[in-house]
């Protein structure tokens, strides 16, 4: 299977600080475009850290490829998790965010038709992108009726990450419910 692109990971020498990012092209290229808006004043916060230590005090490298968009974005993910590149890196964001396939299924989980992106999944149920994809990532449960995921394996357990525990009380405090 022919590589899609690649995950790297440049880590911060003196801080041991990391971003995780990924390609479709070479790291040398994605690395002279890193560089290239370090000097342009952009407001990321790796593109900013490079700006104030210099190129010299990042060490670049390669640490997995992959052979779809989905499994690139999948992994964007999985890597910013694990060095933990958002809460104590230059990671501005969870990553995944590239453009990858959308599946749409009824409410029994049967799959009904895939998109190769947010945008084109929107327009098909006239929703929002967004609004898909908070459906898909599962911060709401449906959008136009239908369920949405990201993967080709719809999940056995839906959650609605919107339902909390509510308790009834009289107005005297005592619990009722």
């Amino acid at each position: 299977m022919k590589n899609k692109g690649i995950v790297y990971k440049v880590t911060h020498t003196e801080s041991c600080k990391s971003y995780i990012g990924i390609t479709t092209k070479s790291l040398d290229t994605r690395k002279k475009d890193h560089l290239k808006k370090s000097t342009k004043g952009k407001s990321y916060e790796f593109q900013q850290a490079i700006s104030t230590y210099g190129q010299e005090a990042f060490k670049w490298e390669q640490i997995d490829t992959a052979t779809s968009i989905d499994e690139l974005a999948r992994k964007e993910k999985e890597y910013i998790l694990e060095y933990n590149s958002k809460e104590d890196g230059f990671n501005s964001d969870i990553g995944g965010g590239v453009q990858k396939t959308v599946y749409q299924y009824d409410k029994n989980g049967v799959l009904v038709n895939s998109f190769s992106n947010l945008t084109s999944a929107g327009n098909a149920v006239n929703a929002a992108k967004s609004s898909v994809s908070q459906a898909a990532l599962g911060f709401s449960l449906t959008c136009k009726g239908y369920l949405w995921s990201y993967s080709s394996i719809f999940p056995k357990h839906i959650n609605d990450n919107r339902r909390k525990v509510v308790q009834q009380f009289s107005l005297e405090g005592e619990f009722i419910n």
